[in-house]
């Protein structure tokens, strides 16, 4: 098993779009990882989504990283340009 330091997982999770977006349905925000993850947090801030997508981000990252499998690639989220 492979293990990432703390700071190259945070480098290597960097690569990826943090997308927030408010939902007047939940009146929060919600935050996705394009690539990565779907909708998985939500918060009274967007600083406050943005954050956990970090967090979640680099887990993600670290955990692949461990199975040795490959990283996705990075994309946009929709609408982006």
């Amino acid at each position: 098993m492979k293990i990432l330091t703390s700071n190259e997982a945070a480098r290597l999770a960097r690569n990826y779009p943090l997308n927030v977006r408010w939902s007047d349905e939940d009146q929060a925000f919600i935050g996705s990882i394009p690539g990565l993850v779907g909708e998985c947090c939500h918060g009274t801030t967007p600083e406050n989504v943005v954050t956990q997508l970090r967090d979640i981000a680099e887990d993600i990252v670290a955990h692949l990283y461990a199975k040795g499998e490959s990283l996705p690639s990075p994309r946009l989220p929709a609408g982006s340009v």
